[in-house]
């Protein structure tokens, strides 16, 4: 069966991260941001909602167990 996955744009992902367009694009030069959660669709730039909430999940472990 098909996998459809939801993409957000910078501006979508910055809103749900309570950030800016700014800091994404920053987090995503300086490889803040896993390449996985990263989709190129030609010249834009996409984010994957499930690999953007397994790179949050996990920063809170490393949180939680530091």
């Amino acid at each position: 069966m098909l996998e459809l996955k939801r993409l957000l744009t910078v501006r979508e992902l910055a809103q749900y991260m309570g950030s800016t367009p700014k800091t994404i694009y920053t987090k995503k030069s300086r490889g803040k941001i896993p390449c996985k959660c990263i989709v190129k669709i030609g010249d834009s730039v996409r984010f994957d909602l499930s690999e953007i909430n397994k790179w949050i999940d996990s920063l809170k472990r490393k949180t939680l167990l530091s």
